[in-house]
């Protein structure tokens, strides 16, 4: 076998491994209407059964007070509030306690992140547990109904239930930047979801707005420092037969930090996190859903193989070029077209999350400059690379 054959076979390999997920991206698109949502009936609400609010909390003196008036504004009856002060230097216990909140208050500095404190926060339910265990985060406000939509869906189906997790853009003009990453959150966090719900099935959990029958909190293992905890959870749900749903009705909100470390800080652990769980899970999920014939698993694994839309671009654009060379040899000519489909597959993706979810903010010249957004991602990916941060970050508050 000659050397221009093996690197055809090398290009044929990297370019299937990236026309998958963006074959993954397109077909989640296609079934991401919100016409075919509307025609389902709304969840349930909450029916009586007790729901505790369960929000981590670090160093949040400063909008714990806030968030917890959002909160109480939209409990059902039998709902209360648990928060878990987890390492505090500052007074968030007390200015929780003071709005009303039962408190709980955990010192572990070895043992840090948001999954520690779920699990002490779950520990201190469970001599008197709820029906349903909902997860906000403490700079995160839900809306209307959405916490008796969330609970009550979980109760009726027995399975995690995951809200609509959107962020509101910071005061002020919206940088180039600010607009691609709006669309990446919004197409990850509601196009991608509503997807796989026309589709029939199940979503990831993300970390916010999420309601847990007790049934399952007590079967999965919270206490993990992981960078994205909160898809590691959806997964191990998944795992053991209750896979999470989502309720696109129920919206929660956070706000965009204006900050450039935070915003910068919050990308580097979410992107660090998405890409460890691809290497580290996705082959094993992948195994258990064919042996099981789990086509919800299966759903789940593929979806979570779509690497952050930066990422995916320049993967796909490093799979055009050298497969072109390679072709320019003597080589095969399938890669460079396989790579080509995944390039159109992806950019007709966007196109499509535009119109669904971020037409009012962000216009097609604004899209034709992303690519500067994804080169800028390099210096990102570097870090990643030469430094790979395995601990939990406490994203900036502005």
């Amino acid at each position: 076998m000659d050397i221009v054959t093996i690197l055809s076979l090398i290009c044929l390999a990297a370019s299937a491994l990236v026309l998958v997920p963006a074959l993954v991206l397109a077909v989640e698109m296609v079934f991401a209407r919100p016409a075919h949502a509307a025609d389902r009936p709304m969840p349930a609400e909450a029916d009586g059964g007790a729901v505790v609010v369960l929000v981590p909390a670090h160093d949040e003196a400063a909008g714990i007070e806030a968030t917890l008036a959002k909160i109480k504004a939209g409990l059902p009856p039998r709902a209360r509030i648990l928060v878990v002060a987890d390492n505090c230097t500052d007074d968030t216990a007390q200015r929780a306690r003071a709005a009303g909140a039962d408190v709980v208050e955990r010192f572990d500095p070895a043992q840090r992140g948001k999954g520690y404190a779920l699990a002490f926060g779950v520990k201190a339910l469970a001599a008197n547990p709820p029906d349903v265990v909902l997860i906000i985060d403490a700079d995160c406000e839900p809306r209307g109904a959405a916490i008796a939509q969330v609970a009550g869906e979980a109760r009726a189906r027995n399975c995690p239930v995951q809200g609509l997790y959107l962020l509101d853009p910071p005061d002020g003009a919206l940088s180039q930047y600010m607009k691609v990453a709006m669309i990446a959150w919004r197409l990850k966090n509601f196009a991608r979801p509503l997807g796989l719900m026309n589709m029939g099935f199940p979503c990831h959990l993300l970390g916010t707005g999420m309601a847990l029958p007790w049934s399952v909190v007590e079967k999965v293992n919270l206490a993990t420092g992981h960078l994205t905890e909160d898809v590691a959870l959806g997964l191990d749900c998944a795992a053991l037969g209750f896979a999470p749903r989502f309720c696109p009705s129920a919206l929660f909100v956070s706000r965009f930090p204006s900050n450039t470390d935070a915003q910068s800080t919050q990308r580097q652990r979410w992107e660090a996190g998405h890409v460890s769980i691809i290497t580290e899970r996705v082959p094993r999920l992948l195994g258990i859903g064919v042996r099981q014939r789990n086509i919800g698993l299966i759903a789940l694994a593929l979806d979570i193989a779509v690497p952050p839309l930066a990422l995916l671009a320049l993967l796909i654009c490093a799979s055009l070029g050298i497969p072109a060379i390679v072709a320019l040899l003597g080589g095969w000519t399938g890669p460079f077209w396989m790579s080509a489909a995944a390039l159109a597959l992806l950019v007709g993706s966007v196109l499509w999350a535009r119109e669904l979810v971020i037409k009012d903010t962000m216009s097609i010249l604004d899209l034709m400059l992303t690519p500067a957004y994804v080169v800028a991602k390099l210096v990102l990916y570097f870090r990643m690379m030469v430094g790979r941060n395995v601990e939990w970050v406490r994203t900036g508050r502005d």
